[in-house]
């Protein structure tokens, strides 16, 4: 939506009253706005009427052309063209428009000129859908590339349009520069061109061209290794049928001397001798040794019972001199894996098997013939395909593993990569989302679309400025012109004084204005820089709800490349108002109660929802009053940060606050580490480098938390800051100002709301560390002040009306308004979708010479110790291994419940202390002994 200006000359009639010599009259009001904008539609309107005739004639020379070559000809030469007659459309203008733009210049690309026109056209007429300028290089562009594209495939072959497709010019320039860089260097140049446009109009097209490109190279490199393979795969039929061979003799002899023990096997569907074609080689049943054997069920056929270790499918027995099993060349490099659902018997597979398709990632969404199985690749889950029996000789690559049942046939895949896929691994870029790859952002669809149908008042608004030139003339003030910007809340009215008005003069009547306005107040905004104008904000009558809706869904907020891009409503010029937090770094929100500022925090976090992905972004949510935050208790495997000794994620107790705000120092300095090691300055630079890998984990790091990891961000909302500062006063203060100094290059931000401004909870040590600053309305110009260093504050009109101060300027903005439904089906969005096994841990802070526990309810001294304890300790004594990260490790645990369990076991007297990087000495070694420590502490 864009801003309405409304400019007018004011009238400079001086006041009776004032005795001071005014400015010569003006005359009456009038809009100059209107005349603009008539003037502009007309000309943009002549302008269009012009490019719809030169349309017309271009695509109509396409046609006419031969037959108009007559009066053409005739014309160039000089001769009188009366009486000639012309097929075009356009008549003779038309075809002598046509030769110019299609034979002289373009070619048959000729029509992109009038397009041009048309876009400029609607551009002047100010027909917004289109994207004037990137409209203006496409068509430009291919233009240009498809004359040259023309001219040098087709030259003045066929001599369409009197030259030739390209166009004079496009064919002139082609030879000119297959003259200078030949044919194939000017071949390659267009190509280049072409696939480059693309890129620009759809950037979709790298994806595609990555894939032809892949699918080129994947070609040339089977037809490369086609007659290699094909003798590398004569030699090993060969080998595998002297193998057979040798083996089909011992079978024989094996079967006269077991002929007597074997058991009946009534109507086997194996029982006729396979051909050399159908040889299975190597196919056999295997079972567990602790495991009942089981039966094999095929399609149609009866059961086989199977008693020994090994029973042959074809009587081909398993020998010591069976044939080594490795990874063909066709096979998949993802493995599979053999899943038992206690029916089917485990078939083990050979890996060189000739006919398996190559099957990888794309196998879901493919039909692949595997050794006589159809796999029909399933759409929602590309790790299991399901193979339908066409015939009976099975024969699947090397990992596979087969699920059978009666009428099909699972394969699944394992996590099993060979060498060359993990080499292939080793250079792509790590994806930090993969573990959660199919979230999805909540739609703005769930959002509610908050149509405003105020409509603004011309009236009102020229008998504001009427009234705004009266009361200053009254007090001997002239002005020249005064501009109108509607905002959503407020108008600005810009005043350019006349010569010699003192500007402190306007600024002493602000009161004066707002009783003649009658309005509930009006803000002075001072000198606006860049126009040589005077500002004044004046309250619309009727106002504009601005719905989180209108400001998600903008170009300007989905387009952002921000790191933590917040909308936050929008300005007096309509304007959606994007930051980024992460160049804020920290934001300090005050405002009296009612004035819009718990819906504030709301749409900032919910911003941030719509734009990150779970593994890139946590939040830490402190909420003393229980209820403001209480919404995203849902998003704690998702978004929410918390130490892993805490049951909430939602702080409400003050002294669980006082700890976190610890833990978040100690995750800023172990963050200060990775930067430190992997010699980096800020977040950014550190999840590039770890994103390419050039950050390997440190797997000999005593240390689990200094192993490098990607690092998401880590926003903390405090909501009633100054309840905190009551209860807990320097507890607080002291951790919130040191991560406020440091903790913005390791991504750690904070967001602190309080709804009394004061200099006691508000202290320049906080202020002097957040530079970004959000105001809603407050009752004193004191509290004003306080906040933003300035009145103005005081003068808002509430209702997510507020001043944003940023780098030392100030903007007025509308809040967004987000409702409490609105959240609600966001969260529940979000918390229906897989999420992480818990929240983000962060390390867990025991204040000195407190408890074990974060609540620090337990005495003094008393040790609480972990549910895990006892096994724990047991499992130490018992491997004689006293290591933290081993623990980590072997129980799946965070490092810093491992370290905390460490230091327990070192009270009781199970370890030893800590010997700089080697594992704790381990001080107990019986089982017994251990067990009457653990009776002596209740455990």
């Amino acid at each position: 939506m864009s801003a309405k200006k409304i400019a007018t000359p004011t009238s400079k009639k001086q006041s009776p009253k004032s005795p001071a010599k005014s400015p010569s009259p003006a005359p009456e009001y009038r809009e100059q706005a209107g005349g603009l904008d008539t003037t502009r539609w007309v000309l943009s309107f002549i302008l269009l009427f012009i490019s719809l005739v030169l349309l017309l004639a271009v695509i109509s020379y396409y046609f006419t052309w031969s037959a108009d070559q007559i009066f053409l000809r005739a014309r160039a030469l000089g001769e009188s063209t009366r009486g000639f007659a012309v097929e075009n459309a356009g008549g003779k203008m038309g075809a002598v428009i046509g030769q110019l733009l299609v034979g002289r210049m373009f070619g048959a690309f000729a029509v992109c000129v009038p397009i041009f026109l048309i876009a400029l056209s609607l551009r002047i007429i100010r027909y917004r859908p289109i994207w004037f300028e990137k409209a203006m290089r496409v068509t430009l562009l291919a233009m240009i590339l498809g004359s040259l594209t023309l001219g040098f495939a087709f030259g003045i072959r066929w001599n369409v349009f009197g030259t030739g497709l390209g166009g004079e010019m496009g064919i002139f320039v082609a030879e000119w520069l297959k003259e200078y860089i030949g044919k194939w260097g000017l071949a390659l140049m267009l190509i280049l061109g072409w696939v480059l446009w693309a890129v620009y109009v759809n950037r979709r097209t790298i994806s595609v061209v990555n894939s032809l490109g892949a699918q080129v190279a994947g070609k040339t490199w089977q037809l490369f290794q086609f007659p290699f393979r094909r003798r590398e795969r004569n030699e090993e039929e060969q080998d595998r049928q002297e193998e057979q061979d040798e083996q089909g003799e011992e079978s024989v002899e094996g079967d006269e001397e077991q002929s007597n023990d074997a058991p009946e096997i009534d109507e086997c569907p194996f029982k006729d001798e396979p051909t050399e074609e159908e040889q299975p080689s190597g196919l056999y049943i295997s079972g567990d040794d602790d495991d009942d054997w089981r039966d094999v069920k095929p399609a149609g056929d009866e059961e086989v019972g199977i008693d020994d270790d090994v029973v042959p499918l074809g009587y081909v027995p398993p020998t010591e001199q069976q044939p080594q099993r490795r990874q063909s060349s066709g096979a998949p490099k993802g493995g599979f894996e053999i899943v038992d659902d206690g029916e089917s018997g485990m078939v083990g597979l050979p890996t060189d098997t000739p006919g398996i398709e190559k099957l990888g990632s794309a196998a879901a969404a493919a039909t692949v013939t595997i050794g006589g199985f159809t796999i029909t690749g399933d759409d929602d889950d590309d790790s299991v395909v399901e193979v339908s029996e066409i015939d009976k000789n099975i024969t699947l690559g090397a990992g596979g593993i087969v699920e059978s049942g009666l009428d099909s046939v699972t394969v699944v895949r394992t996590e099993l990569v060979d060498a060359e896929a993990d080499e292939d691994s080793l250079t792509k870029l790590y994806d930090p989302t993969r573990e959660l790859s199919r979230y999805q952002r909540p739609p703005i669809q769930i959002l509610e679309n908050r149509v405003s149908d105020v409509e603004f008042s011309q009236e009102e608004i020229v008998e504001n400025k009427k009234i705004i030139q009266k009361t200053l003339e009254n007090f001997g003030i002239g002005i020249n012109r005064i501009k109108a910007t509607i905002g959503p809340t407020v108008t600005l009215y810009e005043i350019e004084p006349a010569q010699g008005v003192k500007i402190n003069r306007i600024k002493s009547l602000e009161d004066n204005i707002a009783l003649d306005l009658k309005a509930l107040s009006i803000r002075y905004v001072g000198l606006i820089p860049g126009k040589g104008t005077i500002g004044i904000e004046i309250p619309n009558r009727t106002r504009e709800t601005v719905s989180f809706y209108s400001v998600v869904k903008s170009l300007k907020f989905q387009d952002s490349k921000y790191e933590l891009p917040i909308v936050l409503g929008k300005t007096i010029q309509n304007e959606t108002f994007v930051i980024d937090l992460a160049k804020m770094p920290h934001l300090l929100v005050a405002g009296a109660t009612g004035q819009g500022k718990s819906v504030g925090l709301n749409v900032i976090i919910s911003s941030l929802l719509y734009k990150k992905h779970p593994a890139e972004l946590k939040f830490v949510m402190v909420d003393p009053k229980k209820v403001e935050l209480s919404l995203y208790s849902k998003l704690e495997r998702h978004f929410l940060a918390k130490m892993e000794s805490e049951e909430d994620a939602i702080l409400t107790d003050t002294q669980k606050v006082v700890n976190t705000l610890n833990s978040l120092c100690k995750e800023m300095e172990a963050r200060y580490e990775l930067l430190r090691r992997a010699q980096v300055r800020k977040i950014s630079e550190y999840n590039d480098k770890f994103l390419q890998r050039r950050l390997p984990p440190d797997r000999h790091n005593p240390n689990g938390l200094l192993s490098h990891r990607y690092l998401p961000y880590i926003v903390v909302v405090v909501d009633e800051f100054a309840d905190m500062i009551m209860t807990a006063g320097k507890e607080v203060e002291a951790p919130i100002t040191r991560l406020a100094q440091l903790a913005r290059a390791v991504g750690i931000h904070l967001i602190i709301a309080t709804q009394r401004p004061d200099v006691k909870v508000i202290t320049g040590l906080i202020k002097a560390n957040f530079p970004a600053r959000i105001a809603f309305r407050v009752t004193s110009m004191v509290d004003s002040r306080t906040i933003i260093d300035q009145p103005g504050a005081n003068q808002l009109i509430g209702q997510g009306d507020m001043l944003m101060l940023i780098n030392g300027e100030l903007t007025r903005l509308q809040c967004a308004f987000l409702d409490t439904p609105e959240i609600e089906r966001i969260t529940d969005f979000i918390s229906r979708q897989k999420g992480y096994p818990t929240a983000y841990q962060l390390p867990d802070y025991v204040p000195e010479g407190g408890a074990a526990s974060m609540g620090g309810s337990e005495p003094m001294g008393e040790i609480n110790y972990d549910p895990m304890f006892r096994e724990i300790a047991n499992f130490v004594v018992q491997h004689q291994q006293g290591s933290t990260s081993y623990i980590q490790r072997r129980f799946t645990i965070g490092y810093t419940r491992a370290a905390r369990i460490m230091d327990q076991l070192e009270s009781a007297g199970i370890v030893g202390p800590v010997d700089g990087g080697k594992p704790r000495e381990v001080l107990v070694y019986d089982m017994n002994e251990v067990a009457r420590i653990l009776e002596s502490l209740g455990l």
